[in-house]
């Protein structure tokens, strides 16, 4: 469905996944990609499974960078944004994209 770019279809099937594997941050990620790949994207619902993931896996810095871009995006929400990206930053203090991002974020 991904493929095809038929991210409702891809959705649905993500949700029949979690059904069966609730503690599985890898399909909450791919949940959380597919909202944002949605036409208008779905940065809030996003976020909700970013969260997903950073609970079952706290050291999971794409989770972290994922959620702080999707929180950004949405009104009232860049203190938990800066909080996100910081973490992803923390967690791969190697990576300077990761990091002017949070940079970025703060100021």
């Amino acid at each position: 469905a991904t493929k095809r770019g038929a991210w409702p279809e891809a959705e649905s099937h993500l949700a029949m996944a979690l059904s069966l594997q609730p503690q599985s941050a890898q399909v909450w990620f791919s949940l959380a990609m597919c909202r944002l790949q949605q036409k208008p994207p779905r940065h809030a619902q996003a976020a909700e499974a970013l969260r997903r993931v950073v609970t079952i896996e706290p050291d999971e810095h794409q989770g972290w960078a994922l959620l702080g871009s999707a929180l950004a995006a949405l009104p009232d929400r860049a203190s938990e944004a800066v909080h996100a990206l910081g973490r992803a930053s923390a967690l791969v203090p190697t990576d300077a994209v990761l990091a002017g991002r949070y940079v970025r974020s703060a100021c």
